[in-house]
């Protein structure tokens, strides 16, 4: 035999003997090791499994153990080599029928790991049926985790004792004009048109001094304007302002005449539209917007017509009427959000005003201009707007009325188009106060004096005043008869009558402090029937009416939270701060104790 071929068998021979070797040694190890190889290539079929089973459902899953408490379970972040080392047996997955209170049936996964068995629910299902949140953070990295939470809804921490000359509560934080119940801000009225309850429309008080809180907050703390002055007093600016359109200067003013005001730069961000001017007959102003991401370019279009509002979806325009008498109103200050109008257009979903600027100014018909400027903001200017509409429109009887129909309890219960709302009174009061306090203008201060009338007016008597047990003065946000006794339009109107208690030193006033007092009291009685034990009550509808109970949303629950943390830095009543701590733990999961 050649020398080569002895060189292979014995090659051969030493390959066997090694792979024979391999084989006793791992015959004869530990069983975990063994597994650790037999669960990594069980892992990738489970998950298989996983993903074709929940298809329609989400990847994310609830395992119910008989043993264990649930636990949120991310079948992506399984360790198959960690798992084989704390089992004896491979974990076997197979999909398994989930019947819900014997109702319908939903597919769900089991999981056999020796002795123990769970079963793993979409979460999905759990969203829906407990209305529980969740979502995963981080997708697509070592960092990812799921995220689960009880409650939707945010709790504002006062991080100041309440001061009636200062911001109002945790309003700084909404943007009314853009929520979808906002038709649009009237352009005749500069206040917001609401479709609750009415879908063509109507001016809702609550809404409205919300609106007007919501930028007396912001004002206090928004950086301030930025402005770029196009005409100031008659006079073009040159250095903003392509100067090629006619014009005819007198004194301090222009005439306009169907003409276009181009502007020389791309001012992002200035869309707040300002101007102090005079309308000649059936004219009309557009501001002409630029999108610089989608490059799409839309008309905002102020004209002298009756419609509130009317969209041509097809040339990217949207009109506000100014009234057809607009033009009889002499010289006007006209202040709109550039950006708002055009939201309302249902034109764009864009909201970051640094995408947007104005390329330049059409004047159609004739326009007499003192001033045009685009400003970055104009929170003083709503805050006022909202305030001037309040004196505007105060009845008599020193409220504002709401003039829809309104269903409460599946129709059980109506009010007639007409009624007032002590969280209406409360709001009013607490804008007109503020609004006082920072111009000394005392027209504000003598509307809110007046809107205390309302609560000394029984609600069945279209005011707001209802007594709860025949003991407790409860001011109505609605005023059904039967009274509901809403908790958060009620605490509500209580700020509004401490406002107007610190405004002035006069029988008014101290009686709104009166008045304050007896509502603080019916409150502290009152607290306790509005803990369902795992959230709270909207109303007490179930005493009055012997109906079910109406349970508040989370977004109404931490309302109440929120009205009660403010109001304890005013009382510290530690009733209203021990309830408050309940009510939050009720947000993440806790119940009260059972039998």
């Amino acid at each position: 035999m050649k020398l080569y071929q002895r060189n292979f068998l014995l090659i051969l021979f030493i390959a066997f003997g090694s792979i024979f070797g391999w084989l006793i040694f791992i015959s004869n190890s530990s069983p975990t090791k063994n597994l650790s190889i037999i669960a990594s290539s069980i892992h990738p079929i489970a998950r298989k499994l996983i993903e074709d089973k929940t298809e329609t459902l989400s990847n994310d899953l609830i395992v119910a153990s008989p043993v264990k408490q649930p636990i949120v379970i991310d079948s992506k972040n399984v360790d198959p080599l960690a798992e084989s080392r704390s089992v004896s047996k491979p974990k076997r997955i197979r999909s398994i029928t989930c019947k819900i209170n014997g109702e319908y049936k939903i597919n769900c996964l089991k999981l056999m790991s020796g002795k123990e068995t769970s079963v793993y629910i979409p979460f999905s299902f759990i969203h829906k049926y407990f209305e529980i949140g969740g979502k995963i953070v981080n997708q697509k990295s070592q960092d990812e985790y799921f995220e689960w939470n009880h409650s939707y809804s945010k709790i504002f921490y006062p991080d100041q004792p309440y001061d009636p000359a200062d911001v109002f509560l945790w309003f700084g934080n909404y943007n009314v004009e853009f929520r979808d119940r906002v038709k649009c801000i009237s352009a005749i009225d500069n206040v917001p048109l609401s479709t609750q309850w009415y879908p063509a429309g109507h001016l809702y008080p609550t809404q409205i001094c919300q609106y007007g809180l919501s930028h007396f907050n912001k004002n206090l703390t928004s950086a301030p304007s930025e402005r770029i002055q196009l005409i100031n007093d008659g006079i073009v600016s040159d250095f903003h302002v392509d100067h090629n359109f006619i014009v005819d200067f007198k004194k301090n003013y222009l005439i306009v005449k169907d003409s276009r005001i181009d502007l020389k730069n791309n001012h992002t961000n200035y869309l707040i539209g300002q101007l102090d001017m005079k309308l000649i007959g059936n004219a009309s102003i557009t501001f002409v917007m630029f999108n610089i991401q989608t490059q799409q370019i839309s008309y905002v279009l102020y004209s002298t017509i009756d419609d509130v509002i009317v969209i041509d979806t097809e040339d990217n325009q949207i009109t506000y009427g100014l009234g057809s008498k607009a033009f009889k109103r002499g010289w006007f200050h006209f202040t709109r959000d550039l950006l708002v109008d055009l939201y309302k257009g249902y034109f764009i979903s864009d909201r970051k005003r640094n995408n947007y600027y104005v390329s330049y100014i059409q004047i159609d018909g004739t326009v007499y201009i003192k001033n045009l400027a685009l400003k970055t903001s104009a929170h003083e200017e709503f805050a006022m707007a909202a305030g001037d509409w309040l004196m505007r429109n105060q009845n008599a009887q020193g409220g504002w009325r709401i003039q829809v129909d309104r269903k409460l309890s599946k129709g059980l219960l109506v009010i007639k188009k007409g009624w007032h709302s002590a969280m209406a009174q409360g709001h009013a009061i607490s804008l007109l106060t503020r609004l006082y306090r920072a111009t000394n203008n005392t027209k504000y201060l003598e509307t809110a004096k007046k809107a205390l009338n309302i609560f000394e007016i029984e609600s069945y008597k279209n005011g707001v005043k209802a007594i709860l047990f025949d003991k407790y003065i409860w001011y109505e946000e609605y005023p059904t008869v039967p009274s509901i006794f809403v908790l958060n339009g009620f605490i509500y109107s209580l700020f509004g009558l401490y406002d107007l208690s610190k405004a002035c030193n006069d029988q008014i006033c101290q009686k709104s402090s009166q008045f304050y007092d007896e509502g603080i009291r019916s409150l502290e009685s009152a607290l306790s029937l509005y803990d369902s034990g795992s959230g709270s009550f909207y109303d007490l509808r179930h005493l009055s009416l012997g109906i079910a109970p109406n349970l508040a949303r989370w977004d109404y629950h931490s309302t109440h939270i929120n009205q009660l943390l403010y109001l304890y830095t005013i009382t510290r009543n530690d009733l209203f701060k021990t309830v408050a701590d309940r009510w939050i733990a009720y947000m993440k999961g806790h119940r009260s104790s059972h039998n």
